[in-house]
């Protein structure tokens, strides 16, 4: 299994960040909400893939393995799509939507990307460059147990931050932190709960 992916996987990826932000444009042209739609993985979906997997060391509903990790891969263009116009990368806003967005609107475009529903920002200085890279890998592989591997990898890059975490999986780190436990450790801490 590979490690750091090919430059061609980069590449392609840069251009599926490029077509990103024309998406969100798009969306944002034909949005009546005042912040961008954001669709996370199913907490309990990705609970059972992960647990079915490691107890039958093969994946059985690889169509869910499949949507788990484009939603996973889009989420992460999409934070990367909100760092560029944020100016939280090397690039300068005005450059980065001069085609994409007039400058009079770019404030108001901005606002709508990246902030949330409470407030924050969806921007990421801590993991964009891993996630980024770890979303590339994931592009090429093709084993449904490998994209498994892939996609820990990048939910274990989530799960110090909790922002970050909830915005790749429901229930943010704390799905994540059930997702960490081994079977013995739930055993135990449900046996301490009387069940």
């Amino acid at each position: 299994m590979r490690t750091e992916p090919s430059t061609e996987a980069m590449l392609e990826l840069f251009e599926r960040q490029a077509e990103m932000l024309g998406r969100v444009v798009e969306e944002w042209r034909g949005s009546d909400s005042p912040v961008a739609p954001w669709k996370v993985v199913p907490g309990a979906r990705l609970l059972r893939l992960w647990r079915e997997a490691s107890e039958l060391g093969f994946v059985r509903d690889e169509g869910a393995v499949e949507r788990i990790a484009e939603r996973m891969i889009e989420n992460v263009l999409r934070i990367a799509v909100n760092n560029e116009i944020s100016g939280h990368d090397t690039s300068r806003t005005e450059d980065v939507l001069e085609d994409h967005v007039p400058p009079d609107e770019q404030e108001a475009f901005v606002d709508w990307a990246v902030v949330t529903e409470t407030g924050g920002w969806r921007i990421s200085d801590y993991g964009i460059s891993k996630l980024f890279h770890l979303a590339a890998l994931l592009l090429e592989t093709l084993d449904p147990m490998e994209k498994i591997v892939v996609m820990d990898r990048m939910l274990n890059v989530t799960h110090p931050r909790s922002d970050l975490a909830s915005w790749l999986v429901e229930g943010g780190t704390r799905t994540l932190d059930e997702l960490s436990e081994r079977p013995a450790d739930a055993e135990e801490h449900g046996s301490a709960n009387g069940r």
